[in-house]
């Protein structure tokens, strides 16, 4: 249910960088994100975040990561195979992006969307990171729980100022099988709300030359909280027919938007964000049983025939190309990159992420050359989302906007995956990256 409202340590000095063929060279870690751009005043889809709980929040959560960082070194540096050294880089990582995020919030040009957008990361590789931790050795775990309870009640405290939904019940820290049934239509139903919100927020500015921007406007803002509704309405036992009158408003209004977001002549930037929410849409009729409709982009997953998607699935022939296509992009930047990686800022834990992202990038690309299901897909894609993930935060945290062959290397790496979390209907927001780098 949706809360009232709507929605590490620091270590080293300035960075020095150096572009050419190694991607950045220098000690240290940039103190703050560079601030964000100033908020269009009509992006935000409902009233500012209450700024003071919100601060406040992002606060603890520090606070609480770093005592996470603190007590859980010990018992982590004990853990056998070198496991605990990885959830260690994993801890601190997030330790920095909290304190991004923290900067982020403080600045009075942030609006409650990028706050959002940016807080869905963090979560994200909290979740991934408890996941991991459950698996850990019985007795490891118990002796610093009082610091995960610190973190989730922060970050708690924090979607509770920023009106957000909790995740998906299940996907990241749920066993090792995928959510299915009810449970993945609830994986769905939380990305649509964030892909909405993003449409919402960008439409004032992108379709700004639009005279019928203000109605487009509204019917934006109308869907973010259709999605909302249905979200906050889905319960265990509803039968298909009642699950498919819960989501005829979002239709409705899907298909309205659809004829002019997803139009040849928008702005090209502005179709992409719809098209990104098309395919959760896409996904989401299918599993109840609906028609896609006419708006849907040419490459969305088929999912299985059936009540809530039982039966056989068709290979997954959209996913199959990019996920080659990520594994060879990753050997790319791993053959040029690690020759010079020493060398490098914060290069042999780019490295590393690297490493991880090649590995969870080689266990997708099996899956989909089996042709898995799209909920299968969308699980198998977890790791080599929140590896991207942080190896993009960190490259961009110290490119600060410049370019390199190797910067270029991981920006177009990450628009493969970009595009894969967008196809897949993962929760959160994926990291965008510029346009004019070659795909």
């Amino acid at each position: 249910m949706r809360s009232p409202g709507r929605r590490r340590p620091v270590f080293g000095a300035a960075v020095v960088l150096v572009l050419g063929s190694s991607l950045m060279t220098g000690m240290g870690r940039a103190q703050t994100p560079p601030p964000p751009p100033p908020p269009n005043p009509e992006a935000s889809t409902s009233a500012p975040a209450p700024a003071r709980d919100l601060r406040a929040s992002a606060n603890q959560l520090v606070t609480q990561v770093r005592r996470l960082n603190q007590e859980a070194a010990k018992a982590l540096a004990a853990v056998p195979s070198g496991g605990g050294a990885a959830l260690l880089r994993d801890v601190r990582e997030l330790d920095q992006a909290a304190d991004e995020f923290r900067a982020r919030v403080a600045d009075p040009r942030t609006d409650a969307f990028q706050a959002r957008r940016s807080f869905a990361a963090i979560e994200g590789a909290w979740n991934h990171l408890k996941g991991q931790l459950n698996q850990m050795p019985a007795g490891t775990v118990e002796t610093f729980v009082g610091a995960l309870q610190g973190v989730d009640q922060a970050e708690e405290g924090i979607r509770t100022a920023l009106g957000m939904n909790a995740p998906p019940p299940g996907f990241y820290a749920g066993g090792n099988q995928a959510p299915s049934g009810f449970r993945d239509i609830r994986r769905t139903a939380n990305s649509l709300v964030s892909r909405a919100e993003a449409v919402a927020a960008s439409v004032p500015q992108e379709m700004a030359d639009d005279p019928n921007v203000a109605a487009i406007a509204q019917d934006a803002k109308a869907l973010v909280t259709a999605a909302d509704r249905f979200h906050d309405s889905l319960d265990a036992g509803q039968s298909p027919q009642t699950l498919q009158t819960a989501y005829g408003p979002v239709v409705s209004l899907t298909d309205r938007l659809g004829t002019v977001l997803n139009a040849e002549d928008c702005p090209p930037r502005m179709r992409r964000l719809w098209q990104g929410y098309a395919y959760c849409d896409a996904l989401m009729r299918q599993v109840l049983g609906m028609s896609v409709g006419a708006n849907v982009p040419t490459d969305y997953l088929r999912v299985p025939q059936g009540e809530f998607g039982t039966g056989t699935t068709p290979p997954a022939s959209s996913v199959v190309p990019l996920a080659n296509k990520l594994v060879a992009q990753t050997d790319d930047f791993l053959a040029v990159f690690t020759p010079t990686a020493r060398a490098a800022a914060e290069g042999l834990d780019s490295l590393e992420d690297a490493r991880r992202l090649r590995a969870a990038a080689a266990q997708f690309q099996a899956q989909a050359a089996q042709g898995a299901a799209p909920n299968q897909l969308a699980f198998a894609f977890r790791d080599v989302d929140i590896f991207w993930q942080r190896l993009g935060r960190r490259v961009e945290r110290l490119a600060r906007g410049r370019s390199g062959p190797n910067i270029d290397r991981v920006r177009m790496l990450g628009q493969t995956c970009e595009q894969l979390h967008q196809i897949l209907a993962m929760p959160g927001y994926p990291m965008t990256f510029p346009v004019e780098v070659a795909r």
